[in-house]
């Protein structure tokens, strides 16, 4: 039997690919990145700002005021907005980052050690989250909404993401 939330799990599906290379440049930064590291970054920031910074917002303004109201509590979400919060920091911190390597000059090792921890940050938290979200709230609405209520959200949400494409990881 297909869930009511399906789209949003196929969503999910196809971002744990990208979240996947987040681990494999992580793993690839060595004391003086290279360019398939500088390339890696470049993708990775381009997924969090823009695919992942979308999706973060149509789940603030329209996903988890549903799993709010079918929690029948307004801070039933609190934690995963707090997540959205620092996954912008963390992808601010990439983007100064980026910008570094990207300038041609070597980095200093502190900025080096940055960039293993900001990345491998970024791949716990987008992990996490999106776990989080598949395994406690995706069930719930599974529970709560009929197909035409979930259609209806689904559509919403990809009308927030129409409009904000090129928000950062939560504003």
């Amino acid at each position: 039997m297909t869930k009511v939330t399906q789209p949003l799990r196929d969503e999910h599906q196809a971002m744990h690919a990208k979240i996947a290379v987040i681990r494999r440049v992580a793993d690839e930064v060595s004391d003086t990145p290279g360019p398939d590291v500088a390339a890696g970054v470049e993708e990775i920031y381009a997924f969090l700002s823009h695919e992942l910074g979308s999706h973060s917002r149509a789940e603030e303004e329209v996903l988890y005021p549903m799993v709010a109201t079918a929690l029948g509590s307004v801070n039933a979400t609190a934690t995963m907005i707090a997540d959205h919060v620092r996954l912008s920091g963390l992808t601010a911190e990439l983007d100064t980052l980026r910008t570094r390597l990207s300038s041609g000059n070597p980095l200093p090792p502190e900025d080096v050690t940055s960039l293993r921890r900001v990345l491998y940050g970024l791949h716990a938290l987008v992990s996490v989250h999106l776990m989080k979200e598949e395994e406690v709230y995706l069930p719930i609405l599974d529970e709560y909404l009929n197909p035409d209520q979930a259609r209806a959200m689904y559509a919403d949400m990809q009308r927030v993401e129409a409009e904000h494409p090129a928000q950062a990881a939560s504003s």
